[in-house]
């Protein structure tokens, strides 16, 4: 494989299912397989174009604690910012992708399209759909017309945006869907098709350098007296009340 250079589509893989094989030492699936591996599965991404490889991780969904999440979106962001490659994926475990994606974009520069993608089946499973996901979000970070468009979640041949796209099923492969907006586009027959006036957003003008307040969210349910909510604000540096309504 190349190394980082112009026109390369760079490849950072972090674990998640994608990635999973059965081990009955841990007593179920794990993290196993490395990106060459995983490329290797994918044969269609020689025809995408030029592209690298980054072993970052090979962490489970669960494990990504904010200070990974951090680390991560600094490495994305370095990279993208390096002027050695045209589109960047990540691949992650999709209990914890919506949180990534929508920190990458709300925090990088949208001129280098960033792809978040995963897998809902493992290697293992004759359903597993880590190849189609790679190679299509290899094909949108690749694309000429993502210049611009930021961070993006691909799944199933649909194109998110990373500020929208929710997790909404645990055992679909389509579970990635934007239930507040249209999707940006689809990837059908080898080929990327964005909707009209699909735009990135523009990321956050200021934000933190790091992650590090200590916040709690506390849904409030029927019958709820608030001691959570109470506790929490003892304890934490903030609070996100999840209420009724409006409030």
């Amino acid at each position: 494989m190349a190394e980082p250079g112009d026109g390369v589509i760079h490849l950072l893989f972090t674990g998640g299912t994608i990635s999973m094989r059965q081990s009955a030492e841990a007593g179920g699936a794990v993290p196993a397989l490395d990106g060459a591996a995983l490329v290797g599965l994918a044969p269609e991404l020689a025809a995408v174009g030029q592209i690298s490889i980054e072993d970052w991780g090979r962490f489970p969904a669960s494990h990504m604690g904010l200070d990974r999440l951090w680390a991560l979106r600094n490495r994305v962001a370095e990279v993208a910012s390096s002027g050695t490659v045209r589109g960047i994926v990540v691949t992650h475990g999709t209990d914890t992708l919506e949180e990534t994606a929508y920190l990458l974009a709300r925090t990088l520069d949208p001129a280098i399209p960033v792809v978040v993608t995963g897998a809902m089946r493992t290697s293992e499973d004759e359903r597993w759909d880590g190849p189609r996901n790679l190679v299509e979000s290899a094909r949108v970070a690749g694309e000429a017309e993502s210049r611009g468009r930021g961070t993006m979640v691909v799944f199933h041949g649909t194109v998110l945006s990373g500020l929208e796209a929710v997790k909404t099923d645990a055992g679909e492969v389509d579970t990635f869907l934007a239930p507040r907006a249209a999707p940006l586009g689809a990837v059908a027959g080898g080929l990327v098709r964005y909707a009209a006036g699909a735009r990135a957003a523009a990321p956050l003008p200021t934000f933190p350098h790091a992650l590090d307040a200590r916040v709690a969210m506390v849904s409030a349910v029927v019958g709820d007296r608030g001691a959570l909510a109470d506790a929490a604000r003892e304890s934490h540096d903030g609070l996100v009340l999840v209420a009724f309504g409006r409030g």
